[in-house]
């Protein structure tokens, strides 16, 4: 059994290595090529994390890298719950994997409001997965940023540590 986990672990090696070799190492990745690098991540080739019978919760589902890793989850047979404060957009995502015959559904949710988190929770069954992907920072100078824009920012990321109450 060790023998095929190691000779599976070089073949997902070698995949990944393919998908990033085409990344920069001396600047930022564009969201395409995270994208691209997520994508493997949930794709066919790492099997492993495919999410296959697993219920998934996305956050910042409902563009780029988001929906990337919920179409990968999708397509490798998990329960998506694909959360976004964007409603059109997550709407659109929901539709499209639906029509593909995968389990996504959609959940607007501003991420800052944590009883709007806690309430979404208690309606979860079970959750195999979590991938906190949303984040909120304004486009500002240190000197400029309000403490409410402040506030709200480190709401959205602290929102996957508030336990549910």
């Amino acid at each position: 059994m060790q023998a095929l986990m190691d000779h599976h672990q070089e073949d997902l090696d070698a995949a990944y290595r393919r998908v990033t070799a085409d990344v920069p190492l001396r600047r930022p990745a564009s969201s395409d090529e995270i994208a691209a690098v997520c994508q493997f991540l949930v794709g066919a080739e790492a099997s492993i994390v495919t999410g296959a019978g697993r219920t998934v919760l996305v956050t910042g589902a409902a563009g780029g890298i988001g929906q990337a890793i919920v179409e990968g989850f999708a397509r490798g047979g998990a329960q998506v719950l694909a959360v976004d404060l964007d409603s059109p957009a997550l709407r659109r995502l929901v539709d499209a994997q639906r029509a593909l015959g995968h389990d996504v559904r959609g959940e607007t949710l501003d991420l800052a409001d944590p009883v709007a988190i806690n309430t979404l929770l208690a309606k979860l069954e079970r959750l195999d997965v979590l991938v906190h992907n949303a984040a909120y920072f304004p486009l500002t100078t240190f000197a400029e940023i309000d403490p409410a824009l402040l506030q709200r920012t480190l709401a959205v990321a602290a929102a996957c540590w508030l336990p549910p109450r």
